[in-house]
C-alpha cells in the first residue's frame, strides 16, 4: 500500500509579457486623435509606469502632455497625449523593469512603431 502525504503543489510564475500593441506595430495611416495602448498579460500599475514607458516621435523627443493611464480591467495602460502630428512616425517604447501591479518586471526593451495619416 502506498499512502500520500498532503497534496503536491506546483506554483507556476509567469513572466509579465506584452499581449498587444495599439495600434500595431508597422501601422500606418493611424489617426493623430487615436490614443495608444499597450496591453500585457498582468494588472499593471499606471502611476508605476512613468519613467518605463513613453511615447516619443521618430526624432526621439517625446510626445509633449503625455499622461500614462490604466485601462482594460487595470491590463493595459493608455498613452494619453495633447495631440499627434500628421504623417509622423511615432515610437512607444517599453523599458525593462516596467513593472505590473504585483511587481513582476519585463525582462527586456521593447519597442513598437507606428506612423500617423496627414492631417
Amino acid at each position: 500500500m502506498l499512502f500520500g502525504c498532503g497534496q503536491p503543489q506546483l506554483q507556476v510564475t509567469v513572466p509579465l509579457a506584452v499581449v498587444n500593441f495599439a495600434p500595431h506595430d508597422g501601422a500606418v495611416g493611424i489617426d493623430p486623435a487615436t490614443v495608444p495602448a499597450v496591453c500585457f498579460n498582468r494588472p499593471m500599475d499606471a502611476a508605476a509606469a512613468s519613467g518605463a514607458l513613453s511615447l516619443e516621435g521618430e526624432s526621439g523627443g517625446a510626445v509633449p502632455g503625455l499622461s500614462i493611464v490604466a485601462g482594460g480591467d487595470n491590463h493595459c495602460l493608455l498613452l494619453q497625449h495633447e495631440a499627434l502630428a500628421g504623417d509622423t512616425g511615432y515610437v512607444i517604447r517599453l523599458r525593462s523593469g516596467l513593472a505590473s501591479a504585483d511587481g513582476a518586471a519585463l525582462a527586456t526593451d521593447l519597442a513598437s512603431r507606428f506612423r500617423t495619416a496627414a492631417r
